[in-house]
């Protein structure tokens, strides 16, 4: 047994899933705006899940979480910019 599909009955599938259950074409048009491609990952802002513990010079200690924001602002690629999604391994 394959671990994996053929990609072509994938795409199939997908289209027979589409034509099934329609309301799925919704979800997928309002999902597409959190599929941006970043400019670079330095444009990106990050908001971290894990704490870490920072300890001072005293031995006090802290827990921290993460937030970044990007100095130059979020920057996105447009549909246009965008090439093929190639795997580069």
């Amino acid at each position: 047994m394959l671990a994996l599909k053929p990609v072509a009955l994938i795409g199939y599938r997908l289209a027979r899933y589409t034509l099934r259950y329609r309301e799925i074409l919704r979800g997928l048009r309002q999902n597409a705006v959190t599929a941006r491609v970043p400019v670079s990952y330095a444009t990106v802002g990050y908001h971290a899940l894990h704490a870490f513990r920072w300890i001072d010079a005293d031995g006090g200690s802290r827990f921290v979480r993460y937030h970044w924001i990007p100095v130059a602002g979020e920057q996105f690629l447009s549909l246009g910019q965008q090439g093929p999604r190639v795997p580069t391994s």
